[in-house]
């Protein structure tokens, strides 16, 4: 059966261009996807933790800070307990010694910036006298009038002399000074002596707020974010709270869910007003203050974010050349088959093929097919043509070398001898063999005898 009969079985074809195009696309995104996979994560994922604890650096520098600022606290106070111009029994005998208190107060006020002033207290003999840096006053003047604040009176501070045993920080409160003017303050309390059971007095170091922020502020630079300070107790000291560089007041209800979270790891997500943010929790291992910072997670990874977009760019650049390489490789690959496909004859009709490799494959089967037909064709008909030549041959109508050598080459006639010799048959009763035998039987017959002679004259 030819090709060219075959009955056409699919109209879609799948050209072997496209095969080669998604084979080398294939490869291509198996390539980039290990080699993007490896990048991404010695590159990108190394970046981000690098962000990550750059961060927890800041806020560990802050805490650092903040304790170094403590423990110059508690050394003054113990400078100041051991002082013996400032000894109850020195202080609190006359104005003279009391001067003197105030310029020695004065001079540890000098050598401390963090602190806005020292106040001294001895709860000794009904003592009601408070001895500053600029002053010696008593304690009405200290509270209603040159520090008064505005939920602590001069009863919560005495009664704190009885409970007190260890050093305790008041969280930023407004503080009316001298009546005329409104400043943030928080006051650091320090027993004197430090740990006693029943201390006999204290030092109070009043920090301006400022003093805290301006550490803080270092800290969230130009991102928008939270930073608390809580003591040992989760008590808040200090906030910070920055929006577009810009220091804003806190909200009550960010504040209770960033301080009443429960965190697992030292940088934590969570969402704020339907912003994600990035927390950081460090503990101070000095007095087990916590420092919680958090930050919008899209300005906290700015800088991986934008190491992606860059990453994701590439790839996408290498993925466009790539596709562009492929097309120009399968287009170079096709073209050879495309060739030989149009060297087929048009009449070959070849229907229903896959792709190229079907059709040339078909098509060499058609070609094949076609030669065996002619050959079975030519095997056919070669004793008529035979019978024909020969006759040409006898009469003298074939003559040249070169039709000779052809008639043998084709038809098999060796024609090797100078002279031949003729027989003639004469077949008897001739009509009545007509008569008997159709055309196809007397061919037939005269086949026969053609062959029995040949075979006759070979032996």
């Amino acid at each position: 059966m030819k090709i060219a009969n075959y009955k056409k079985y699919s109209s879609k074809k799948f050209s072997q261009l496209y095969k080669y195009f998604i084979s080398y696309i294939a490869l291509l995104v198996v390539v980039l996807s290990v080699l993007g996979g490896i990048v991404y994560k010695n590159f990108i994922f190394t970046l981000q933790k690098e962000v990550e604890m750059s961060n927890i650096s800041i806020i560990n520098q802050i805490q650092e800070t903040i304790d170094t600022r403590m423990k110059e606290m508690e050394r003054t106070a113990l400078s100041i307990h051991s002082n013996p111009n400032l000894k109850p029994y020195k202080i609190l005998t006359g104005p003279y010694d009391a001067g003197e208190g105030v310029k020695q107060l004065g001079q540890y006020k000098s050598s401390n910036e963090f602190v806005y002033d020292i106040a001294l207290y001895y709860n000794t003999l009904d003592n009601n006298r408070i001895h500053t840096t600029t002053m010696n006053t008593n304690l009405i003047m200290f509270f209603d009038y040159i520090y008064q604040y505005k939920e602590w009176s001069k009863n919560d501070f005495k009664s704190s002399i009885y409970t007190l045993t260890y050093p305790v920080m008041r969280p930023v409160e407004t503080i009316m000074l001298n009546r005329n003017q409104e400043k943030r303050f928080s006051t650091y309390l320090y027993p004197l002596p430090p740990n006693a059971v029943k201390p006999y007095g204290i030092v109070l170091f009043l920090i301006d707020e400022n003093a805290f922020k301006n550490i803080l502020k270092s800290a969230l630079k130009d991102y928008d974010g939270y930073i608390y300070i809580l003591d040992n107790q989760n008590n808040l000291i200090v906030d910070l709270i920055y929006n577009r560089g810009i220091l804003v007041e806190g909200s009550e209800g960010v504040s209770n869910q960033l301080l009443t979270t429960s965190f697992e790891d030292t940088i934590n997500h969570i969402e704020i007003e339907n912003k994600n943010y990035s927390v950081t929790r460090l503990i101070s291992p000095y007095n087990n203050w916590s420092y919680i910072m958090a930050i919008e997670t899209e300005q906290f990874m700015q800088k991986a974010n934008t190491s992606k977009k860059a990453f994701y760019t590439a790839i996408l650049i290498v993925l466009l050349v790539g596709i562009i390489i492929a097309l120009i490789f399968a287009i170079g690959n096709y073209r050879p088959l495309k060739k030989l496909m149009k060297m087929f004859p048009e009449s070959s009709r070849i229907y229903g093929y896959i792709d190229e490799f079907d059709y040339i494959t078909r098509g060499i089967n058609y070609v094949a097919q076609e030669k065996q037909d002619l050959v079975k064709q030519l095997n056919s008909e070669r004793s008529i043509f035979k019978n024909q030549i020969l006759l040409k041959i006898l009469e003298g109508k074939i003559y040249e070398e070169k039709e000779i050598q052809t008639i043998k080459n084709v038809y098999g006639i060796e024609l090797g001898h100078p002279y031949f010799t003729v027989i003639v048959f004469l077949i008897d009763d001739y009509d009545n063999l007509r008569d008997i035998h159709s055309k196809k039987g007397q061919d037939l017959i005269f086949f026969s005898m053609i062959n029995v002679a040949e075979e006759l004259a070979k032996g």
